[in-house]
């Protein structure tokens, strides 16, 4: 059976299985006492286009760590950060769909929360252009370094003559997707997952800011990162 990119399969192995960057977080006995979620402020759970007239993906992952143990896990499962939208970025990403083929690293849409742009994002590309695997980052809570996320699939793409540039068709129930990152972060050796915790206003169904429809239970995954080690 073959593994597309961006899937999950199962493999067998006929040898003893040598991680190459082990030691890259903290073990797993310093994390025993893992931390309860901390209180977070008042929000409301889903990001928004640039006027904040339309409201965009409902948050459904909590992170609680730095950016530097985001970055190392995300990047340790094989997520990549997304490009910023630039002419030479979406010349690639075209380039990559008439191809037929992914687009490793190509741009995600400007989303915001309270305002900001998403402080990082990170996509997993699948076996084309039109299937990929990303979640937006926003920074909530500086002290307790607590992240709030918005994570979705990208399964094809829309084309609407009024507009000039296609949308991604996402799969609307989205919490495979929430569940997808656990999974890899898990993976990672970087993140552990705490609880499903549900926020106030949290939608369970409803519509995105390109007006997809979107089904979720409404509850967040939180996870706590683990600390980065010191380099190999």
């Amino acid at each position: 059976m073959r593994i597309l990119p961006g899937e999950i399969g199962g493999l067998r192995l006929t040898a003893p299985l040598t991680v190459p960057d082990a030691g890259r977080c903290d073990p797993l006995t310093a994390n025993r006492e893992l931390t309860d979620p901390p209180a977070l402020p008042k929000f409301l759970p889903r990001s928004e286009n640039r006027t904040g007239t339309a409201l965009g993906d409902p948050f459904n992952v909590l992170l609680i760590g730095t950016e530097a143990a985001i970055d190392s896990a995300f990047r340790g499962v094989g997520w990549i950060p997304a490009q910023k939208r630039s002419v030479m970025t979406v010349t690639r990403e075209i380039t990559a769909a008439i191809a037929s083929r992914p687009a490793m690293n190509a741009p995600v849409s400007t989303q915001y929360f309270e305002g900001r742009p998403q402080d990082l994002a990170y996509e997993l590309p699948g076996p084309n252009v039109r299937i990929r695997h990303h979640i937006r980052i926003w920074l909530l809570d500086t002290l307790a370094q607590v992240w709030v996320g918005a994570a979705n699939k990208d399964v094809g793409v829309i084309f609407k003559p009024w507009e000039p540039q296609a949308t991604h068709r996402i799969e609307p129930h989205i919490d495979h997707e929430r569940d997808r990152v656990v999974h890899d972060l898990e993976a990672s050796g970087c993140g552990d997952f705490l609880a499903y915790m549900p926020l106030p206003g949290a939608i369970t169904e409803g519509r995105d800011v390109s007006g997809q429809r979107l089904v979720t239970d409404g509850r967040n995954s939180v996870v706590q990162m683990r600390g980065v080690g010191p380099p190999l």
